[in-house]
């Protein structure tokens, strides 16, 4: 059975048994802040299992998922183990109350066993050590012989997404492939190559928050996974992921193009490529920090393994057609960005290849003694410093030779590096439980005012309370506060009754919830009592005008530039509106215009806005764009603003008419990251504000110049002209006026060494003599000095070996009692003294003498 048909066949069955097949989400986790990427099934549906949003059915899906850190980290193992991959399939049932750990453990039995008919004598299963009641029923009515069942503890059988979030015990299945493999039973050892976990049931029954505290769920769910690639490898009876058709097919294709090929390098540039191609089919591209740089680790990673197999130049892009040929069918809407995936991957491989065949050298140069087991921190450090290595990749090729890199060192150095970076923080809601039975009506769309009843609060710390004197959350009957989702910032206003007066700071949705941060000036807001709600209507005008005028400049930006223009990212706020989107080069002044003036011909058309209410799958068919960010359910609101200008999935704020936007002005245009542009832009008050600003400036600007505004541009230019002439002139006197006013000369190895003080001698003159000097092939060291005003500038160059520039600017620092460093082969500083420098400068030539000899 190939993976394409155990995909289809699991699906289908779960279907047939009354379970709605969900799309896989994006590996980006929406509105998830504690995930870098999806690493499970149950993501998606997080929010439900939390109680903050109701679904009315059991679901099944085959998720894509992506375990490159944290607590699910699979990088180290690829290439060195049959089973793990960075990126994979995740197939997943899911109950939201209609069935529970019987129910989970029929279905799966049901499946392996009647549908894959696997022999029922080579599972065997495991038990959290204080689950009887899944322990009973494996035993009693599905018949699992006692010898095959095994009780586990907490590590391993009780589950959790991460260190906060949904949890609880888990029942797991795994398959024995036979004497003929290495390993010991589950419970029993190391299960080894032979005993491979195909599906774990997970019965949340629990939230773990921040402290490390249970909560009961509203309701009791199921959550199970079960690779994909790892249970075709049964099906298929390889005994290895890297076996199984896909990966069997795509590294035969690959394996023809190397020169000295190895399965373990094989395998790891088949995961390593198509998790890249995912990632970046996602528009998350190499980057050096946060998820770009996962792509740019798992890219170099890749590289290498290509380099050791003897290929020495860019080879992954041209790669991809064969994935394209295997998965295209499959994941149609991901191989559209084929050709931008292949251009970005390209450019990463360009960059990289460049300094990859230095840094293995400095690898293989620092290789400790034998004896030693320890790889240098500080020569890691340098790799990943100069050289671009990710500290995986050096880790890597250290295990390859039996070595430890010293991590302690290189951890040190990396703080050391970031230090003084700031962390942000944000208002963190995630590990509030909300019980989905709870009824709460978002009024907004239409109203800025309620009459409330609070029905839920939380304290600080996410745990609900019956009042909150200061700061804190609460949930409301119904709401006008619009809660930040889709690029658009949650509303504030106030919170008011007789007994208690409060601001709203801000609102953000959990689910199907608006959870409003409350901090209360006066009194005490308590449960069951009701209150007057008051959004800041001025500023909720703002951001209305700002959100419709987002998606009047996202139609113009892919009329302007082409449909391949997509939307990276959004920031709607009172203030201004900031659209991040696809595009390799910088605006012109020209394609500028052309998008305002396709925006602002809309707003002077006076055009009415249209909201449909409709569902996902009738949304799509009218070819509507869905916002990069947002997260839809079964029902969404199609919204049309400029006619058929501008038509896109958008559960948010917005005018009623184009004309109530006033206008848009672009007010910058910068890049973001490679092929990542950001537009910011203003409009209404704020575009009249801005206008009145620049006036201001301008009639400034007349006057400092004496000169009308049209004439400005010239005078501008003209200063400017005399301003480079008057610097250069500067610099000529400067030249001329340097003298020198010591010299020495010194003989190593053959060459000459020379010290040169002058006075008046600016830094760029000494650096031009300094080149000189380190070009004259007779010259193998030099030192230029010079005091101009009240410091004391050198440089210092040198070719030798034994004397290199960093040895001598050492010297120097200490005969001049300065500061500086730099290479072996270049160095510089200065002093704050820059008095008796002739008789610092004999110093000097004595300590030279002395290292001489």
């Amino acid at each position: 059975m190939r993976l394409n048909e155990l995909r289809k066949k699991f699906l289908n069955f779960f279907e047939k048994n009354n379970h709605k097949i969900v799309e896989s989400s994006s590996l980006v986790p929406i509105g998830d802040e504690s995930l870098l990427f999806t690493n499970a099934g149950m993501v998606q549906f997080k929010d439900t299992f939390l109680g903050a949003e109701s679904r009315d059915y059991s679901a099944t899906s085959s998720q894509k998922c992506l375990r490159v850190g944290g607590k699910h980290n699979d990088l180290e193992n690829v290439g060195f183990t049959t089973r793990h991959q960075t990126f994979f399939e995740m197939l997943g049932n899911f109950s939201f109350g209609e069935y529970f750990k019987t129910g989970a453990i029929d279905f799966a039995w049901q499946f392996l066993t009647e549908e894959l008919n696997l022999p029922k004598e080579k599972l065997w299963i495991t038990v959290y050590e204080d689950d009887k009641e899944s322990e009973d029923y494996w035993l009693n009515n599905i018949g699992i012989d006692p010898n095959r069942l095994s009780r586990l503890g907490e590590e391993d059988n009780f589950w959790a997404m991460g260190d906060t979030g949904p949890c609880g015990p888990c029942s797991e299945i795994f398959y024995d492939y036979g004497p003929k493999y290495k390993g010991s039973a589950p419970g029993k050892g190391d299960t080894g190559e032979r005993y491979v976990e195909i599906w774990n049931l997970v019965f949340m029954e629990f939230n773990r928050d921040n402290t490390g505290n249970l909560h009961p769920l509203p309701n009791k769910c199921v959550d199970t996974g079960m690779g994909l690639e790892r249970v075709c490898s049964v099906m298929q009876g390889v005994g290895s992921n890297f076996e199984i058709d896909f990966f069997a097919d795509l590294k035969n294709q690959m394996r023809t193009f190397f020169p000295d090929p190895n399965e373990q390098s094989l395998n790891v540039i088949a995961d390593h490529i198509r998790a890249i191609f995912f990632l970046m089919a996602e528009g998350i591209y190499p980057a050096n920090e946060g998820r770009g740089y996962v792509v740019r680790r798992l890219c170099r990673r890749a590289i290498r393994h290509g380099y050791k197999m003897g290929v020495k130049e860019p080879f992954l892009a041209d790669h991809l057609v064969y994935l394209e040929s295997l998965l295209s069918h499959d994941f149609v809407e991901e191989f559209k960005q084929m050709d931008l995936v292949k251009e970005k991957l390209k450019a990463e491989e360009n960059a990289f290849f460049k300094t990859l065949s230095a840094g293995v050298k400095m690898f293989e140069q620092n290789i400790p003694n034998k004896g030693k087991a320890m790889f240098d921190g500080e020569i890691a450090f340098k790799l990943h410093d100069t050289y671009g290595f990710p500290i995986d990749l050096t880790t890597s090729m250290a295990f390859e030779r039996d070595l430890k890199v010293d991590l302690m060192r290189f951890n040190e150095l990396m703080e050391i590096q970031k230090a003084g970076s700031k962390n942000n923080s944000m208002f963190d809601v995630k590990d509030i439980v909300v019980d989905h039975k709870l009824k709460s009506d978002f009024i907004g769309y239409d109203q800025f005012n309620a009459e409330s009843n609070c029905i839920k609060l939380f304290n600080l710390e996410g745990r609900e309370v019956e009042n909150i004197s200061e700061v804190g959350f609460g949930i409301f009957s119904e709401t006008p506060f619009y809660a930040e989702s889709g690029g658009q910032i949650g509303d504030t206003g106030t919170i008011r009754n007789k007994d208690c007066y409060a601001e709203v700071r801000d609102c953000k949705k959990v689910g199907d919830f608006h959870l409003h941060e409350i901090n209360v000036l006066d009194g005490q807001l308590k449960v069951n009592k009701k209150y007057s709600l008051a959004v800041n209507e001025e500023r909720r005008t703002n951001i209305v005008r700002n959100h419709s005028a987002a998606h009047l400049l996202h139609s113009a930006l892919r009329m302007t530039l082409g449909d391949s223009v997509q939307q990276r990212g959004s920031l709607v706020s009172e203030e201004k509106l900031r659209f991040d989107f696809s595009y390799e080069k910088k605006l012109t002044a020209e394609q500028i215009q052309d998008i305002e003036n396709l925006v602002n011909d809309q707003i002077e058309k006076e055009v009415q806005t249209k909201i449909r209410l409709m569902s996902f799958e009738d949304a799509k068919k009218t070819g509507a764009l869905a916002f990069f960010g947002d997260k839809y359910g079964d029902n969404v609101r199609v919204l049309n603003i400029g006619g058929d200008f501008s038509v896109e999935f958008c559960g948010g704020t917005h005018v009623k008419n184009t004309a109530e936007i006033g206008g848009l002005l672009i007010s910058n245009e910068t890049s973001v990251s490679a092929g990542v542009r950001r537009i910011e832009a203003i409009t209404g008050s704020n575009l009249v504000k801005k206008s009145k600003q620049a006036i201001e400036l301008l009639k400034k600007i007349e006057g400092i110049l004496n000169a009308p505004a049209e004439e400005l541009p010239e005078k501008v230019q003209n200063l400017i002209k005399e301003n480079k002439s008057l610097k250069s002139s500067k610099k000529s006197e400067k030249s001329l006026n340097a003298t020198t006013i010591e010299t020495e000369s010194f003989k190593l190895d053959g060459h000459n060494g020379e010290l040169i003080v002058q006075e008046n001698a600016s830094m760029e003159m000494l650096r031009r003599a300094a080149d000189k000097s380190h070009n004259n092939k007779e010259n193998i060291f030099s030192i230029h000095v010079s005091n101009e005003g009240d410091k004391v500038s050198y440089i210092v160059t040198s070719k030798s070996k034994s004397l290199t520039a960093k040895k001598i600017i050492q010297l120097v620092n200490e005969s001049f009692n300065g500061r500086g460093g730099g290479r072996d082969d270049f160095a510089q500083g200065g002093s704050p003294e820059p008095n008796k420098i002739k008789e610092k400068a004999k110093i000097l030539t004595k300590m030279i003498l002395k290292e001489i000899e």
